[in-house]
């Protein structure tokens, strides 16, 4: 693996850090963030489940990234890790790049439109979509009603037991009213009221999302699904509704989906690297190069599928005075992703034959030590 250290290099001549108080669902906390990042940047980084971060740059969170890639280098016997892991971390701090989070993701399901089960699997994966949007829906509503009768419990200046009577308080009369007329049940409303007047004041519950729902990718025939075959009109319906149905025209395609659905991810901010007008090239793809080399150590003993995206392409199309829409727009946002295909796949192909030096290497070292 050759690393340049450019990116090591440019974070220890500019690092600019602060200390920042980010209020998230652990409460209030104080972050060591590079100046100038948003409060929603900074949190996208921090562990919603506990308020104790570690200690470091964004809670640890580049830490135990950048240190479970050098884990895998090191045990696959590579060198130069120290390297890599400086310039991950560097590139993390930059803003240039980032990890995706690591949250649980239902397998896809891989389904042809012709086969027997694929109109009650697409009825069922819409029934839970339905129903999941629908709760939450429903809750939200639920929500500004309780809302609404616990404020006008609290905003009245009678007697506590009036001020709790929908007979005696006119408010909360009609805002009881108004909760039984989206569906709130008798028993939400005086619980409601039992907690205005304990001094709570707001309507609080989270919807239960339950486990992911698998996305669907389906298979279809592209002459029947031309010709507006019933069934693959149902797929493209269902893929406009749910945004997670995946139709493709050919089995090859539809695997190489489902390999990359469980492959790490990553994402590199291209507008980060518009430089007074300029976009810088090398930096660029020395970057993707990178991420690269990061996401397939991390694909290790897999199919060494990875799945590095482009962020900040609108942005860069814009910068450049383009419209979205416009052949130029589209030709600088596709010139822009030519050349991180281009170095991705110069990067894996090194890699790869990086690996198999070393691994021969390593193989003729243990023969000549027996």
């Amino acid at each position: 693996m050759q690393f340049d250290g450019r990116f090591a290099a440019a974070w220890a001549k500019t690092a600019d850090v602060t200390e920042r108080m980010i209020d998230g669902p652990w409460g209030a906390i104080g972050v060591l963030a590079p100046r100038g990042w948003t409060g929603a940047r900074i949190e996208s980084w921090l562990d919603p489940a506990s308020g104790d971060q570690a200690e470091g740059l964004l809670g640890g969170a580049p830490d135990r990234f950048t240190d479970r890639v050098t884990a895998v280098a090191k045990a696959a016997g590579l060198t130069r890790v120290e390297a890599l892991r400086a310039d991950l971390f560097a590139s993390i701090a930059l803003g240039l790049a980032a990890p995706a989070r690591e949250t649980p993701v239902a397998s896809p399901v891989l389904l042809d439109t012709g086969a027997i089960e694929f109109a009650p699997t697409l009825a069922a994966h819409l029934g839970a979509h339905r129903g999941r949007e629908g709760a939450a829906s429903a809750a939200a509503a639920v929500g500004r009603a309780l809302d609404a009768v616990i404020a006008a419990v609290r905003r009245c200046e009678g007697e506590p037991a009036a001020c709790a009577d929908p007979r005696r308080n006119a408010a909360l009369g009609r805002a009881a009213l108004a909760a039984r007329e989206v569906g709130v049940s008798d028993g939400l409303i005086l619980r409601a009221i039992a907690l205005a007047k304990t001094g709570e004041s707001r309507w609080r519950a989270e919807v239960f999302e339950g486990a992911p729902i698998a996305p669907l990718l389906t298979v279809a025939d592209r002459a029947l699904a031309d010709a507006g075959h019933p069934d693959a009109a149902k797929a493209a319906t269902a893929a406009w509704e749910t945004g997670d149905i995946t139709v493709c025209f050919d089995h090859g395609d539809a695997e190489a989906l489902l390999r990359q659905a469980s492959a790490p991810r990553a994402a590199i901010n291209a507008f980060a690297f518009l430089e007074d007008g300029a976009f810088d090239i090398d930096g660029f793809q020395a970057c993707v190069r990178l991420w690269t080399i990061a996401l397939d150590l991390q694909a290790a003993g897999s199919a060494r599928s990875v799945g590095l995206n482009l962020a900040g392409l609108a942005d860069l199309v814009a910068a450049h005075g383009q419209a979205y829409a416009s052949k130029e727009g589209r030709a600088t946002a596709s010139g822009i992703v030519a050349l991180a295909s281009g170095a991705a796949l110069a990067a894996l192909q090194a890699e790869i034959a990086s690996y198999e030096r070393e691994r021969l290497k390593a193989v003729v070292r243990r023969r000549c030590g027996e």
